[in-house]
């Protein structure tokens, strides 16, 4: 397989791997405030228990039902899954990209000795073709 080959299907599983961020969507959006008090309602709820948290109980104060508050937080929940596929996509792209520069191959200059400027310092000693035994003087 070419390099480039490689590198097309290296950015295919990178791309795959980016639209995980999709994936993490739940576990990023836990940093919103919104969504850790509806899983805190929600867990208390579950669990029956008696003493609140002081997060549950200015909800509750505050008002609203345990369906509006699911619902902000399955919208909120939403976006950051849709944000957290753009960022692996643009991250998986990133690398590509940076990848595809580094596959190219540098163009080696090719190094022609001017015999009358010629000092005979030895730098060219690889690459000249009286010394390789290629030209006969």
């Amino acid at each position: 397989m070419s390099r480039r080959a490689q590198i097309i299907a290296l950015l295919a599983s990178l791309l795959a791997a980016g639209a995980a961020g999709y994936a993490a969507g739940p576990v990023l959006a836990r940093v919103h405030d919104t969504v850790e008090l509806a899983e805190l309602v929600h867990t208390e709820g579950e669990q029956g228990l008696v003493d609140d948290t002081f997060e549950s109980e200015a909800w509750r104060v505050h008002g609203g039902t345990r369906q509006e508050l699911y619902l902000e937080a399955m919208a909120i929940e939403s976006r950051f899954r849709i944000g957290g596929a753009l960022l692996g996509l643009w991250i998986a792209l990133a690398a590509c990209s940076r990848l595809f520069v580094l596959a190219r191959r540098p163009v080696q200059p090719v190094h022609d000795i001017d015999l009358a400027d010629c000092l005979a310092c030895g730098r060219c000693y690889r690459s000249c073709p009286i010394e390789r035994g290629e030209c006969e003087h």
